[in-house]
């Protein structure tokens, strides 16, 4: 059995903790709001995202299940245990503590109000925040902005078969329509600054083209993998005076620098600062 001897026990108490990261200041911060009583989410929301500040549909009525409901309601299922109806015990909780009518406990009205929901009122939402984190979070330099692409199954219709068709692999019927994202995603926050989507078909380099890399600041600093890594994506990040680092596509043998082959074991990165560039 191994056994770590302090050989002077005590001496680290003399300059403290070491300070937490950000990353375990919102985990800590997440688990004393779920371990709390339920009808929090006013007091975590209303700087950032208060109900008055969530726009409404175009002839919005005035009914329970309201556009700024269903974004809440949203933000307090991912935040618990995924479900819907975790998610609305939060809800009532919280209505009631703002001295509003209590929710009808069944689930239905509330899918049906998800389906209401215009894609404007979610892209608002999403600004408002992003706005407060700017305002909130001073950094000195620039950010650290990581950019990947997935992919997700949406429903089998066929308005979506027609804009995100399904795999060729795959027969009618038997599969799902996939749409591809590319997001540009804070280091700091973990907030997703920017996002495009397409279908499965298209390359993830020609997408962050057109779409993310115009939210790329000067100074930034992107970090992305070989699907990014070209001479022309580095042109057009020193075009933004951005820097960035990336991996080598496996076809390119370079000679890398010791203390980046260290970082990724049996990987070659090749950045570009908008100063010089090494590999």
């Amino acid at each position: 059995m191994q056994q770590n001897n302090l050989f002077l026990p005590g001496f680290h108490r003399a300059f403290g903790r070491s300070p937490k990261s950000a990353l375990k200041r919102l985990e800590d911060s997440r688990n004393s709001i779920m371990k709390g009583l339920p009808g929090q989410l006013p007091y975590v929301f209303e700087e950032a995202l208060p109900l008055e500040s969530i726009p409404k549909r175009s002839k919005e009525r005035d009914r329970g299940f309201s556009s700024a409901v269903t974004v809440w309601h949203m933000i307090s299922q991912g935040m618990g245990s995924g479900t819907l109806r975790a998610g609305l015990v939060e809800i009532n909780a919280t209505l009631r503590s703002m001295g509003k009518e209590k929710l009808s406990s069944k689930t239905g009205g509330l899918c049906q109000a998800r389906q209401r929901l215009p894609e404007s009122t979610v892209c608002a939402v999403h600004e408002r925040v992003l706005s407060s984190i700017d305002l909130e979070v001073q950094r000195e330099g620039g950010r650290t902005l990581f950019v990947d692409g997935t992919g997700f199954q949406l429903c089998d219709t066929h308005e979506n078969q027609l804009e995100y068709p399904q795999p060729t692999n795959q027969k009618p019927g038997c599969g799902f329509p996939v749409m591809q994202q590319v997001a540009l995603i804070d280091a700091h926050s973990g907030a997703v600054v920017d996002s495009i989507d397409s279908t499965w078909r298209q390359h993830e380099g020609g997408m962050f083209q057109i779409g993310p890399l115009e939210s790329v600041r000067p100074d930034d600093t992107l970090v992305a993998d070989t699907a990014y890594c070209s001479f022309w994506n580095f042109a057009l990040i020193r075009s933004r005076r951005a820097h960035g680092i990336m991996e080598l596509h496996q076809a390119r043998k370079r000679k890398c620098k010791r203390p980046l082959v260290d970082l990724i074991p049996n990987r070659c990165l090749f950045w570009h600062t908008a100063g010089h560039g090494s590999d």
